[in-house]
């Protein structure tokens, strides 16, 4: 236990200082956009990069983990839609925006810290892996139907469009391709001026967005009404989330124990910090405010648990 401890424990101290200084220092959320904008559109593809430069492409094509990730992620927007579509009565939207926020992991800011203490080096890759799951299934799925139920079966094109236009313009999918390029080219950037400036970058990422996750936590306001939903997405993201990536990867018996560990990390991340954003296109702010601060509080605990299990 005491190993799981000295894992976790600088998670929430960093966390814990987003909080901290969010109450001192009374940051806002727009006090963070500049944070979170270093991190999602340096910092974070920074990482990604030098991860290709470091390891060959063929360390990327771990299409066993894919599979893995990808059926596991699935199975649980399957899930979460069904009990909130047929169990509680939710509409397609509501229903749609549940199964994202169970289904989807914040795999940069806190699900990437987490897997470099417990799987180091191979973390960057995981969360090349995830990036490509999430922002090329799962995301484009919840907000296709949760467009589709708004608009009563009309909303479907436009959504996927807009999936489109925001993938084709994500920071993290282009760093993707550009190290893929860079692997691929065999040229060695390790010694480049340029790449010491991308190493420190990428070095940033880790801290600076558990930092935000926690003073973000402190601005977000919860309505006591939707602590119910709040707690079924939070149950389908902290505990079927990674369950089902256990339960799959028992199908799948050539996969080594390194990749299946840290999917059940990831898998057992919260729910991404812009999941809020996201509910607010759809009316639905407040609940997916709601689960994002139950499910990031409860993960404290959670994350403990599946990383003494896994």
């Amino acid at each position: 236990m005491l190993a799981i401890f000295s894992i976790t424990l600088p998670i929430f101290v960093l966390i814990g200082t987003g909080v901290i200084a969010g109450r001192f220092l009374r940051l806002e959320r727009k006090d963070l956009r500049g944070l979170s904008n270093f991190v999602w559109y340096f910092a974070l593809p920074a990482l990604i990069l030098r991860a290709f430069v470091l390891h060959p492409i063929s360390d990327f094509l771990h299409l066993n983990y894919l599979l893995l990730y990808v059926t596991a992620s699935l199975l649980t927007f399957g899930i979460g839609l069904s009990v909130a579509r047929f169990s509680r009565g939710k509409s397609l939207t509501e229903s749609a925006l549940m199964a994202l926020g169970s289904s989807s992991s914040n795999s940069g800011f806190v699900g990437f810290p987490v897997a470099s203490l417990v799987v180091g080096p191979m973390a960057p890759i995981g969360l090349a892996l995830n990036m490509i799951v999430e922002n090329l299934v799962i995301l484009p799925i919840g907000m296709v139907l949760g467009a589709d139920g708004q608009r009563g079966g009309a909303g479907a094109r436009a959504a996927l469009r807009g999936s489109a236009i925001s993938l084709v313009r994500n920071p993290l999918i282009i760093s993707l391709f550009i190290g893929a390029a860079i692997s691929a080219s065999g040229i060695d950037f390790k010694d480049m001026a340029l790449f010491h400036a991308v190493d420190m970058m990428a070095n940033a990422s880790g801290a600076v967005a558990l930092f935000i996750v926690g003073a973000t936590l402190l601005s977000t306001k919860v309505d006591g009404r939707l602590v119910v939903d709040a707690g079924y997405i939070s149950v389908g993201k902290l505990v079927l989330h990674p369950l089902s990536v256990l339960a799959v990867s028992f199908l799948m018996p050539g996969l080594e124990p390194e990749m299946r560990r840290m999917a059940i990390v990831f898998a057992a991340s919260p729910m991404f910090t812009t999941y809020p954003i996201i509910g607010q296109r759809f009316g639905l702010e407040e609940m997916s405010a709601a689960a994002l601060l139950l499910a990031t509080t409860a993960s404290f605990f959670t994350i403990s648990i599946m990383l003494a299990l896994v």
